[in-house]
């Protein structure tokens, strides 16, 4: 019997995995795993961001204002 076998040879009853060893033995996560983690990676920069162009945002709108009221005629 091959250790890579998923079935048995004789009544194809499905074998139990064989346990992982070695360096890399890591659950994988659930793709709703994955996604909160991703998530929750990017979070702090979004944040970051909103506040960034929020501020932007706000002194250009200043910045206009006063330029409408220097220049008008």
């Amino acid at each position: 019997m091959d250790p890579t076998d998923r079935f048995c040879r004789n009544c194809g009853a499905p074998l139990a995995p064989a346990p992982r060893t070695g360096l890399f033995n890591y659950p994988v996560p659930s793709p709703e795993q994955a996604a909160g983690y991703w998530r929750n990676f990017f979070r702090p920069f979004f944040t970051m961001a909103f506040i960034f162009f929020g501020a932007f945002f706000l002194f250009a709108m200043l910045l206009l204002v006063a330029w409408f009221f220097m220049f008008r005629s």
